[in-house]
């Protein structure tokens, strides 16, 4: 099982878009073997997707942060990026304008 993470900005969250994006994912990384979905996920368009495309897919447990905690510590780690380049830009921003 590899640890590889891949993350796209999504317009909104329905299956088309979703399907989109997985696709987008597959024709330049390759198809991934098996995917980890929260619950809002679980419906039948995504689960023929991955059916059609021989992905597995797995579904966290409902109410259970541990059940996806490697996805959950992925997000934590990306949040906090997010935010510290936020600050670091905000601060370029502010020199290069006032210094």
């Amino acid at each position: 099982m590899t640890k590889y993470a891949h993350i796209s900005e999504l317009e909104d969250k329905t299956m088309v878009t979703v399907k989109e994006k997985l696709q987008e994912r597959m024709a330049n990384l390759g198809k991934p073997n098996k995917i980890i979905a929260d619950n809002e996920f679980n419906n039948i368009e995504i689960k023929n997707f991955c059916r059609e495309n021989n992905i597995q897919i797995q579904f966290t447990k409902p109410n259970t942060h541990t059940g996806n905690s490697d996805v959950e510590r992925f997000h934590s780690s990306l949040l906090e990026h997010f935010r510290i380049l936020s600050v670091t830009q905000k601060e370029e921003f502010i020199q290069s304008k006032f210094v």
